[in-house]
């Protein structure tokens, strides 16, 4: 099922200015990575430099990896024990914006991507994410007692 409320969330005009800023907002960060690593092959040197850059962006592709998995495995373990898994749902979508910087190959990005896994900061924005986008977290909690 659709969430319908979601789905009319892309039809104001507020709110597409309000992704459009966000979209820039990350993109700057990306450009800020590619002068990083400019910078720093004229520091270091070309091989070294791009040694880092996929260094990184290797440990923040784990990191993700890693994140999701530890989660989705708490969350199953916790369900099938008949637990609250709300939390869990919080971490989740506070674990996504975490994701967007660390699937992107770069240094910065990979260390703000690990910024925002921090536990503090990936569950205020998960609140922060679930309130804005009116997240109803009971009905995704039933769907997925259905798939389990």
């Amino acid at each position: 099922m659709v969430n319908i409320r979601l789905f009319l969330f892309f039809f104001r005009k507020e709110n597409i200015f309000n992704i459009l800023l966000f979209l820039t907002l990350i993109s700057l960060l990306f450009i800020g990575d590619i002068f990083f690593l400019v910078f720093l092959m004229r520091l270091i040197g070309t091989y070294l430099a791009f040694f880092f850059f996929f260094l990184f962006t290797a440990l923040g592709q784990f990191g993700i990896f890693r994140s999701f998995s530890v989660l989705l495995s708490s969350l199953s373990e916790t369900k099938k024990a008949g637990g609250d898994c709300h939390e869990y749902y919080i971490l989740y979508a506070g674990t996504i914006p975490s994701a967007v910087y660390m699937i992107y190959p770069g240094i910065i990005s990979t260390l703000a991507g690990f910024l925002l896994l921090s536990a503090p900061v990936r569950k205020m924005l998960g609140r922060l994410i679930s309130a804005k986008l009116k997240i109803d977290w009971d009905e995704i909690n039933e769907y997925l007692f259905l798939l389990m």
